[in-house]
């Protein structure tokens, strides 16, 4: 096993779409059991930049399989959803790499025209069962054309919910070009995940500055409300879940209908600190479930949250530490 596989193994919820249905199924009834309220999941299945045909049909068909899965697991447990108020338990995150071929000249990516015709399969395999799809972003040379797509199945009249980063330059006016017009036209019923980002980029693109990036996130955080999305806030930084807890949902008197927690498997800080107290507060908590069906495919996920981010290797540690030190004191 190499250092990527087991560093990466806690992150990782299978290794097949059994093994990711199972484990969002164990999360939902578990949060109820543990702390008095479902944990809902998104699941992606690991394996982007699709080099063939074969591949990307690989993948659609792929996703196609978990989103009915998923549709079963809903109906099996949307009592207890309704219950609890949860809105969408289950979700699935897709990369548009994943879904179409692509080529990259001069820092920007040249894709096929099946993209749009791929996408539109998985949003009404989503609506007939009734699963959520949110295309995730990948580097800078997407974010654009991730933007469009959305901005097309939009105008189409498809739902998607979509992913923003906090640390590149360009996001406070992909934010008044793309989401402060007349599209989406049901804001309140689109999910805008807002994160940090975790791609290595150049200066020119992104700040190089963590604390920055978590300013600029809260910012972002308070202006997706302001224009009425419900909002995906993912970050596993307890102290800044706390301030925009306490500087923007309490203060504005932001209902629990409109937001959530989100965060990645196998992050301590997440896992064993935000994720008890949200639910035990009643409020909505996603996490993020990447599934690998062979061997290999989640290499670059793996790769860019431990290689090129070495603090996820110090992470990794101070992580493991402290759920012993919980372990210990229970």
């Amino acid at each position: 096993m190499g250092l990527i596989s087991f560093l990466g193994k806690e992150y990782l919820a299978g290794h097949s779409l059994k093994e990711g249905i199972e484990t969002a199924e164990l999360l939902f009834r578990r949060g109820i059991f543990r702390f008095g309220h479902p944990v809902s999941s998104t699941i992606d299945i690991l394996g982007e930049e699709a080099k063939s045909d074969e591949d990307v049909e690989r993948n659609v068909l792929a996703y196609l399989e978990i989103i009915k899965e998923l549709g079963s697991l809903a109906q099996d447990t949307g009592a207890l959803a309704k219950t609890y108020s949860v809105r969408n338990p289950f979700s699935v995150s897709f990369k548009p790499s994943a879904v179409s071929l692509s080529v990259r000249e001069n820092d920007e990516v040249r894709i096929d025209q099946t993209l749009d015709t791929n996408v539109q399969r998985v949003i009404e395999a989503g609506m007939e069962h009734q699963i959520p799809l949110t295309i995730d972003m990948e580097d800078h040379a997407w974010t654009y054309p991730t933007l469009q797509l959305a901005s097309r199945m939009w105008a189409s009249g498809l739902p998607l919910d979509i992913v923003l980063q906090s640390y590149l330059h360009s996001t406070p006016d992909d934010v008044s070009s793309f989401l402060g017009g007349g599209l989406p036209t049901d804001r309140s019923s689109t999910t805008v995940r807002a994160c940090r980002g975790i791609y290595r980029e150049p200066a020119e693109i992104a700040t190089q500055s963590p604390t920055e990036a978590k300013k600029r996130l809260y910012a972002l955080v308070e202006q997706l409300f302001d224009l009425g999305y419900f909002v995906g806030i993912a970050t596993h930084d307890i102290k800044l879940q706390k301030r925009i807890k306490e500087g923007i949902i309490e203060k504005k008197e932001i209902p629990k209908e409109r937001y959530e927690f989100q965060g990645l498997k196998g992050v301590y800080s997440f896992e064993d600190v935000i994720l008890p107290g949200a639910l035990r507060n009643h409020e909505n908590v996603r996490i993020y479930l990447p599934v690998e069906l062979k061997q290999g495919d989640g290499n670059a996920y793996m790769r860019r949250r431990i290689v090129m981010n070495t603090e996820i290797v110090r992470n990794y540690v101070v992580d493991r530490a402290g759920r012993m030190m919980r372990r210990m004191r229970e």
